[in-house]
């Protein structure tokens, strides 16, 4: 892994991210820790974030990874799963 240096511009600092780490387009929250390291978190926005878990639903359904309700009345029938249906 290749080392970068923090450089000065205007009246900021900045750390050059290696393009192989890049993602084009994508906000940062930056945090640093006591011990002196600096991270950034992805700013997913709630447009983004619900977009990821309906395609992730559609992929399970795609490839048929989920449980159906009949499978779960079958295994947790005896603790009151689908007693009100």
């Amino acid at each position: 892994m290749s080392t970068v240096k923090q450089r000065k511009v205007g009246t900021s600092y900045v750390l050059t991210v290696p393009k192989e780490f890049a993602d084009n387009g994508r906000e940062y929250e930056p945090h640093v820790e006591d011990s002196g390291v600096i991270y950034y978190v992805p700013v997913h926005s709630s447009e983004e974030v619900f977009k990821d878990l309906i395609e992730k639903d559609f992929h399970a359904i795609a490839e048929e990874n989920f449980i159906s309700d009949q499978k779960l009345m079958d295994k947790f029938g005896n603790y009151g799963w689908g007693k009100n249906r």
